[in-house]
């Protein structure tokens, strides 16, 4: 990571695109709740039943 490509190969292209989805993913606000209910149900925790809430269990956590 961090390395700098310039003749725009495949690899790089994805490698740069992926990092800058991860990046743009994480600092939304909704994809943060999806990764704390998906940490919280790992845990054993459900996020939907502290908010009075019923979730099917076959809902996936994020996407």
């Amino acid at each position: 990571m961090g390395r700098l490509w310039v003749n725009g190969t495949e690899e790089g292209h994805a490698c740069d695109a992926r990092r800058r989805c991860a990046e743009a993913v994480s600092r939304s606000s909704v994809s943060k709740r999806y990764a704390e209910a998906d940490a919280s149900a790992r845990r054993g925790i459900r996020t939907a039943a502290r908010r009075g809430r019923t979730a099917p269990p076959h809902r996936a956590a994020r996407g």
